[in-house]
């Protein structure tokens, strides 16, 4: 008879991380989504660092396995890519955001004012209050706010 003896990892560690995991990402959306309730994802991530140090305690050979292992060092190398990603978007929204420019690229130059357009507004000598009557919800009405939010610049 063949003698089937299996390691035996405890589940329980593993499971522990997973939750420390779950954890931090709740305090960060705390944190994020209610800045007036820091202390409460201060909380949250205390709470995930205990649970964190449970799991090791409870199976401290896992600190090795998890910085040695060639896994761990592509899950890192993933998430590293990941949040890099991550922040060249957040930069480049933020760029977009402070440098606010439009450009019309239609043919005939659908979307754009002349510049006698804008040269006869700058010169009005009162204010000028435009009412449109248009179907809400419709692409046309964008259009028209379109238009008319750039007479106001």
């Amino acid at each position: 008879m063949k003698d089937k003896r299996r390691i035996q990892i405890p589940v329980l560690p593993y499971m522990l991380l997973v939750l420390a995991l779950v954890a931090f990402v709740l305090a960060a959306m705390v944190y994020v989504n209610f800045p007036s309730k820091t202390t409460l994802a201060a909380g949250i991530a205390a709470a995930g660092l205990l649970i964190t140090i449970l799991a090791f305690a409870a199976r401290p050979e896992m600190v090795g396995e998890l910085l040695t292992s060639r896994k761990t060092l592509l899950w890192v190398n993933d998430i590293v890519l990941i949040l890099l990603i991550i922040a060249i978007g957040v930069v480049l929204s933020h760029i977009g955001f402070r440098r606010n420019v439009r450009y019309d690229f239609t043919q005939n130059q659908l979307f754009s004012i002349s510049d006698m357009t804008i040269q006869t507004v700058r010169n009005l000598d009162k204010d000028i209050h435009i009412t449109a009557f248009y179907p809400a919800g419709t692409p046309e009405a964008g259009m028209i706010k379109d238009l008319l939010g750039e007479y106001r610049r």
